[in-house]
């Protein structure tokens, strides 16, 4: 009688028993894939360059990977969309004119989009859903309708572009804790350096 042969899943352990944690006194260890690198670790906030006072401990997790430009869109799309919490009508229809801006070859600040567009890219939904959506990615500064072309639309390089790199940053903490009151201090120097600066270009027009 033949015995049956089954594909075995079974991957053998590479990695030998260590006396000690490897990890114990490593800011950050790098595993590398064939098209992937990926970095944990954690990295200390100091404050005082004189005493060597350190404020917090941050939790790091890099990851570098080269992909194809249809995966490049998608990852590009998806964390844009995680990070503002777009909802699914939204999410939707800025998957839709990411393809359309890209594919596009008119001037890079503007995109054109229409029903035969979006239908042409694989956006098939109801008008009530597309406008709802639209009307998410307007408000919250994404898109913004030329004056008197109700189809043209200018676009916010920060969330449309036509590059080849893309690096997402997404800086969590804890509520309540020290930590995130200097996110809080860290994100109003911000919103306060970009205010001077619009200030800065209106005087200049």
């Amino acid at each position: 009688m033949n015995k049956k042969i089954y594909k075995s899943n079974y991957v053998r352990r590479e990695v030998q028993p260590q006396a000690k944690n490897p990890w114990a006194h490593t800011l950050a260890i790098t595993m590398q894939s064939r098209n992937k690198t990926t970095a944990v670790g954690q990295s200390k906030s100091i404050i005082d360059s004189t005493t060597g006072e350190v404020s917090n401990e941050t939790a790091i997790v890099s990851i570098r990977k080269k992909v194809d430009r249809t995966e490049f869109v998608k990852l590009f799309e998806g964390g844009i969309s995680n990070i503002f919490e777009l909802t699914k009508p939204a999410r939707d229809i800025f998957k839709a004119i990411l393809h359309l801006y890209l594919n596009q070859k008119m001037r890079a600040e503007q995109v054109y989009i229409s029903e035969a567009g979006l239908e042409e890219v694989g956006y098939k939904r109801t008008k009530p859903t597309r406008i709802s959506g639209m009307n998410q990615l307007i408000n919250a500064g994404f898109l913004c309708e030329v004056k008197g072309n109700p189809y043209q639309y200018w676009v916010n390089p920060n969330m449309f572009f036509k590059g080849d790199r893309m690096q997402i940053l997404q800086d969590y903490v804890v509520k309540g804790t020290k930590a995130a009151l200097e996110q809080d201090k860290e994100i109003q120097a911000v919103e306060q350096s970009a205010k001077q600066l619009v200030i800065f270009h209106e005087g200049e027009s």
